[in-house]
């Protein structure tokens, strides 16, 4: 009997055998592991194993061939879903990309491709030998599918530990950008509660799309965004802004909603009373994620997703004196 040899990494330290097989197996009847590692189709260092066992790092895992060949004829990621990927940089522990607008980042019901896919793709193709059987890619963030810009994706245990406590903290900070209908005349902080509406109060209130409610701040889902003007222009014959906004707090919609609560919709965003947009939803980039100096993966203070040309060709025709720093 033949059998295809995988060596654990120093992600797969101190897991169960069995998550770490569930990895391998994705979506799997887990049944069909078990019953494989009774009948000694799975092996862990030649010998048989339980599912409880603790893996260690270079722990040879033996599955049957045969086992593999169903399960391979189901897992190819989309061959070229990586060719669209914008890499703005990649670390051992995390990968940093420019999200483009309209596309998801989690899979959806749909069978629309999404970011998360693109990247599992490109990480499939470059992944290195010793890498991790058990560690799952993933972002480490979120971004709405119709903002564009950067987000990050796990490459490591440690990777995706630091950010998630580093975020938590407040030692990462957050910028965006995006045009508002209206004119902000001065740097404003906004700081509010944000709750989802419950269907009853969706359909009370007519809501056709999937969208959350600004109340004022109470102890429970603040949300704090300060706003800052970085040039004004008309579209349309009506007054807009383009905006800095830098978020302190990580709550769904919430640059959308606060902005619209405080009576600036973005442009194009009519989920939110912004004015409709010709063939685009609304302008909304996540320009640059900063980390303290000296921060334990040695990530660079600042780093910064270029602008989508849609939306820097817009800033150029329809904003004045704009600093050419915000036209990346």
């Amino acid at each position: 009997m033949n059998f295809i040899d995988f060596y654990a990494g120093q992600n797969d330290c101190d897991r169960r055998l069995d998550r770490v097989l569930k990895s391998i197996f994705k979506d799997a009847d887990a049944s069909n592991y078990f019953k494989a590692l009774r009948k000694k189709l799975i092996l862990v260092n030649d010998m048989k194993s339980s599912p409880d066992y603790r893996v260690k790092v270079n722990d040879k895992i033996s599955i049957a061939e045969f086992i593999l060949k169903k399960q391979n004829s189901n897992t190819s990621l989309l061959d070229d879903t990586d060719s669209s990927i914008e890499i703005i940089l990649k670390t051992p522990d995390i990968l940093f990309v420019n999200k483009k607008s309209g596309i998801q980042v989690q899979p959806s019901k749909s069978d629309e491709k999404s970011l998360s896919q693109m990247v599992a793709a490109y990480c499939s193709k470059n992944m290195k030998a010793d890498s991790s059987l058990s560690f799952r890619i993933g972002p480490l963030h979120r971004l709405d599918k119709y903002t564009s810009g950067l987000i990050a994706f796990s490459q490591s245990l440690k990777g995706a530990q630091y950010f998630s406590k580093a975020l938590q903290s407040g030692e990462i900070k957050k910028t965006y950008i995006g045009i508002i209908c209206g004119t902000l005349t001065a740097k404003v902080r906004w700081e509010d509660s944000i709750e989802d509406f419950s269907k009853d109060k969706a359909r009370a209130a007519k809501k056709t799309f999937h969208t959350v409610q600004v109340i004022p701040a109470t102890d429970k889902n603040v949300a704090i965004t300060n706003a800052k003007p970085l040039s004004f222009g008309e579209f349309e014959g009506k007054s807009i802004t383009l905006v800095q906004f830098d978020i302190e707090t990580g709550r769904k919609h919430q640059i959308r909603a606060q902005s619209s609560f405080h009576g600036y919709p973005l442009l194009g965003d009519i989920a939110y009373g912004g004015e409709k947009l010709s063939g685009k939803a609304f302008f909304l980039h996540a320009l640059s994620l900063s980390f303290t100096k000296d921060n334990q993966l040695s990530l660079p203070d600042k780093i910064t997703a270029p602008l989508p040309k849609d939306f820097s060709n817009f800033i150029k025709s329809f904003l004045i004196n704009c600093h050419e720093d915000f036209i990346i």
